[in-house]
Parts: C-alpha cells; sequence; structure tokens
C-alpha cells in the first residue's frame, strides 16, 4: 500500500525551514549544493503519485517516503554518486542531504527501501525474470571423486610428458607457439 504522500508544498516549506539554520552556520555548504537545491525545490513530484499507486497492493504496511526516495535517486544522480550503498551511507553522515531529499536523519530510507522502488518500477515480469536469471549458466560443482587414504589423484593429462619427449627425440621444438616452452628456454630455466 502507498502510504502518506508529503505533497510538494510541504516539502518545500520542509527544506527551508531546515535548511535556514544550516545556511545561517554554514553558508558555503549550503552554496556548494545551490544548483541541486534549486533542481529539488522546483521538481515537483506530485505527478507521480496516480503513476506509483498501481504498483503497491490495497493491503499491508503503507510503504514510506516514495516520494523521498524518489528524491534520493535524482540527488544521487545529480551528484554522481551510482551505488546506492555508499549514498545511503552519506546520507547518514551528512544532515544536510537528508533534508535536501525531505527527510530529518533520524528517519533516512534505507538500502532496501531504494532497491524496493526500483524492483516495483521495473517493467520486467518477474516470473520470466527469474526464469530468464536461471537460464544464464547455473553454477553446478563437478563432482569430486573420494580417495581412499594414501591413494594420489589421477593425473589429469596422462601420458603428456611420454608425448614431449617423443616431439624432442624427434628433434621437434615448440618455437611456433608461444604458450610451449622451447627445449632451449627450459634449460636455460632449469639450470
Amino acid at each position: 500500500m502507498l502510504g502518506a504522500w508529503r505533497s510538494h508544498p510541504d516539502y518545500k516549506s520542509f527544506l527551508v525551514e531546515n535548511i535556514q539554520p544550516i545556511y545561517a552556520s554554514d553558508k558555503n555548504r549550503v552554496i556548494q549544493f545551490s544548483e541541486a537545491l534549486s533542481k529539488l525545490y522546483n521538481l515537483d513530484l506530485d505527478v507521480l503519485k496516480p503513476v506509483l499507486e498501481p504498483y503497491y497492493s490495497n493491503t499491508g504496511s503503507p510503504a514510506k517516503n516514495q516520494p523521498e526516495v524518489f528524491r534520493s535517486f535524482v540527488l544521487m544522480s545529480l551528484l554522481k554518486c551510482h551505488s546506492i550503498t555508499k549514498w545511503v551511507y552519506m546520507l547518514h553522515h551528512d544532515y544536510l542531504l537528508c533534508y535536501m531529499i525531505g527527510v530529518s536523519p533520524d528517519n533516512i530510507p534505507g538500502v532496501g527501501t531504494h532497491y524496493d522502488l526500483i524492483n516495483r518500477l521495473w517493467l520486467e515480469d518477474p516470473d520470466i525474470e527469474k526464469d530468464r536469471q536461471d537460464s544464464l549458466h547455473p553454477f553446478k560443482r563437478k563432482p569430486r571423486k573420494k580417495l581412499a587414504k594414501n591413494q594420489k589423484l589421477p593425473p589429469r593429462h596422462p601420458g603428456i610428458i611420454q608425448k614431449f619427449v617423443d616431439l624432442a627425440l624427434q628433434g621437434k621444438i615448440f618455437e611456433s607457439r608461444p604458450e610451449k616452452a622451447s627445449s632451449t628456454n627450459f634449460c636455460r630455466c632449469c639450470c
């Protein structure tokens, strides 16, 4: 269920009310974010409410701070932060950013809340997406043979040494294939 939606005029008054004391104490800090502040101040997210409502059920716990989470994505993009985890960490350590998205420092939307909004707006059918993800190279562990006590694993390439010996006796060298060491290079390394 889509929870309480803070209207744009309410957000504007919240922003002005909380930014003025910061501006009085640290004017340069607020000026640093002046471009992002003006964009968020003018960004009216009220038109999103009817768009988002069909993506939420009518029962259950109401989703909180949906316009704030959307505004969080906008500010995250403006500040060129591309990791949701790092962004939420930044919000927890900078109260100015919290006020800019419209929340108090003790009511910051978590990482899961951000991903929940992404998942709701993702246009792929969840069943098709799960089938697609499952069809990609599933991890299958190779079966391991258990060895008896004091028993060694069999060689992976049986007879490979004999093949090299036969080639060396025929006088062939391996210069045309760089991944194989020539007999002269081999001798220099060993000696």
